[in-house]
């Protein structure tokens, strides 16, 4: 370190934050700088109202420095310093011999120099408190308090973050070597007082978008867990209310249910079930049903990981009943004390409420239980209220999932009531479940007819209608099915795309393949059609309006294999256009594609006689005779 020059700083930094370095270096911004070991530590001023901390170290000939400014590391205020300790190292504080030099200076001496230190920085004394708390019975919380507001004071955006968890993560280690010394209730504090402060930063408003902040939040919560584990239920006690005010608040994805399950206990939770339930706030819209169901939840979970599934029910009794998770909830808990036939009566209840939030656990429910109930004998298939097994199997059905469809239609096979069921689905159910149903089931003309004439329905499930009716014999159906996909603008080239799209061209008139031709949106659905019309004998027309309508988005290599392939079938007018307009579109982008437009020029050659091709060229020559670098390419290869 010692020996380092201008010229490797400008090197390790480059020569632009060089240049801003010693421009602060020579304006004097460098202040409070620090020889620590084989580190310079200090503070340079720069834009922001404090100035930034910047640290500086050499390791085998390698230059590192970070800085709380926003660039992070590599700066120029690191620069600066750099430049500060090799033309003024006598300005740096030297620690090493700074604390060699307090060993020989007596008590009272040591005294007067903190106290004129901290005359001029009485901030310093919080920072200085911290050690002493460690080693006493009870931690200085007030002291800590005022650390965390000193790294917490301005509002945090998203360059502040990092350098902000930086001063926390000091106060956290506090909290680390209480928690060594078996100090667990000091430590815990420290912890809660972390995550409390965090979860009004996230308040606040903060940009923690690398989730910096929430990481280290969530590091506090777990050390916080692990020190809340050894105290007596007293110690816990005291630390319910503020764990349940920040459980309530928070909604970060921190994690902090932990906690209180941490600290509950069977003789606490009378109040905390009562405070909880105070929380829950009252209203219809999606905040108070999702803080509720958050409460109720918590609540429950609590109960139950006690082993105390009475209590737990009580719970929901109290909270009564308010959406599809509530019915399904209170059931499960049901079902638990043998009470299945009141669960089911619950669920029946449940699913004809009108409720925003998703039946379907609730649906499946209903279904386990009916099976079983029929099963058992407990129901008979002349007592079932047959409108409302169907209502639930359409719920059930709200999308398709064949493994649920087979349950369903075993049961409604064992009712006799399997006609009534597909009935139900094709003319209640959304027209993409019937039509899966349909397709699946094997009533493929059923499908044919509602697929035909949807206009909701996705263009590759019709594909699969169309597939589903060529693999049935039904080719004229399937030609139809494929044009209607395309008109609804099918983009997915997957099987069986292809082989429908050459079906759709060898049955079509020319009057429908050219509409079809029309709809085509995208490069590879085209590449399809084009291979379908050379390989069927259609007129090369198709091809040619197709290559025009995707030529500049064609790759160069299948551009002149279809050139080629046109002249094969007689168009060689068609494909020499083809060409002239590929080649005329790349060379007006750039001089960099001028090769590629020479390549093409050479399939052209191919496909022209040698008048054609003479005069052509010599046009285009004169026509493009302001491309310098263009034509002197296009004589070195003797076009």
């Amino acid at each position: 370190m010692w020996g380092i020059t201008e010229e490797e700083i400008r090197s390790a930094f480059g020569t632009k934050t060089f240049t801003r370095g010693l421009d602060y270096f020579e304006h004097g911004y460098v202040e409070h700088a620090v020889k620590l070991g084989d580190s310079l530590h200090g503070t340079v001023h720069g834009s922001a109202p404090n100035p930034y901390k910047v640290a500086v170290e050499i390791a085998q000939d390698e230059i590192y420095s970070e800085c709380s400014c926003p660039v992070g590391m590599m700066c120029k205020h690191g620069a600066a310093l750099l430049l500060q300790w090799i033309n003024d190292s006598a300005s740096f504080t030297d620690v090493d011999d700074f604390l060699f030099s307090l060993q020989k200076k007596s008590k009272e001496e040591i005294i007067k120099l903190m106290g004129s230190l901290l005359e001029r920085d009485p901030i310093l004394a919080a920072k200085l408190a911290f050690p002493v708390s460690v080693s006493e019975s009870k931690v200085n919380r007030d002291a800590i308090s005022r650390r965390i507001e000193y790294v917490l004071c301005d509002f945090l955006d998203y360059y502040a973050v990092p350098s902000a968890v930086d001063g926390l993560e000091e106060v956290k280690k506090i909290g680390d070597e209480l928690a060594e010394d078996d100090q667990f209730e000091d430590a815990v504090e420290v912890y809660l007082m972390l995550i409390e402060r965090g979860v009004d930063v996230f308040e606040s408003g903060v940009d923690d978008s690398d989730g910096i902040l929430g990481n280290f939040v969530i590091e506090c919560v777990n050390e916080f867990f692990i020190s809340a584990e050894k105290l007596d239920e007293k110690q816990k006690d005291s630390l319910a209310h503020r764990i349940l005010d920040v459980v309530v608040k928070e909604d970060y994805g921190l994690e902090l249910d932990e906690m209180l399950f941490c600290v509950a206990t069977k003789g606490n939770m009378p109040n905390i079930e009562k405070a909880l339930l105070e929380q829950i706030p009252a209203g219809d819209d999606f905040s108070a049903k999702y803080h509720r169901k958050k409460i109720i939840a918590l609540l429950t979970g609590l109960y139950e990981h006690f082993e105390l599934y009475d209590a737990a029910f009580k719970v929901m009794e109290r909270a009564g009943l308010g959406d599809a998770d509530d019915y399904l909830r209170y059931s499960e808990a049901l079902i638990k004390r043998n009470r299945e036939e009141e669960a089911f009566v619950l669920i029946q209840t449940g699913l004809k409420e009108d409720v925003e939030e998703s039946k379907y656990a609730l649906v499946e429910l209903y279904f386990e239980l009916l099976n079983r109930f029929l099963a058992e004998g407990k129901i008979k298939s002349d007592d079932l209220d047959v409108e409302e097994t169907l209502n639930a199997a359409l719920l059930m059905m709200s999308y398709f999932r064949p493994e649920a469809y087979e349950r369903l239609k075993e049961l409604f096979k064992k009712l006799g009531r399997y006609d009534e069921l597909i009935s139900n689905l094709k003319e209640r159910s959304a027209e993409n479940v019937a039509i899966s149903v349909l397709v699946y089931d094997g009533y493929i003309n059923d499908a044919i007819e509602l697929a035909m004439f949807s206009d909701t329905v996705h263009p590759t499930q019709i594909i699969e209608v169309a597939e589903a009716a060529k693999r049935e014999g039904k080719e004229e159906e399937a030609v139809k099915l494929t044009f209607q996909a395309l008109k609804m603008g099918l983009i997915s080239t997957e099987e069986p795309v292809g082989e429908l799209i050459i079906l759709f061209v060898e049955k079509s008139d020319e009057t429908v393949l050219m509409e079809a031709i029309s709809y085509v949106r995208t490069v590879p659905i085209a590449k399809i059609f084009i291979n379908a019309i050379l390989c069927c004998g259609k007129r090369s027309e198709y091809v040619v309006w197709l290559l025009k309508k995707f030529v500049g988005s064609m790759d160069k290599e299948e551009l002149k294999v279809y050139a080629m392939k046109l002249k094969e079938v007689g168009a060689r007018e068609e494909a020499v256009k083809i060409c002239q307009e590929w080649v005329s579109n790349l060379i007006n982008r750039s001089h960099v594609y001028y090769d590629d437009a020479i390549d093409m020029l050479w399939t052209m050659k191919r496909i022209c006689d040698e008048d054609e091709w003479q005069t052509y060229i010599s046009g285009f020559m004169e026509a493009n005779k302001g491309k310098r670098k263009l034509i002197a390419k296009m004589r070195s290869v003797e076009l």
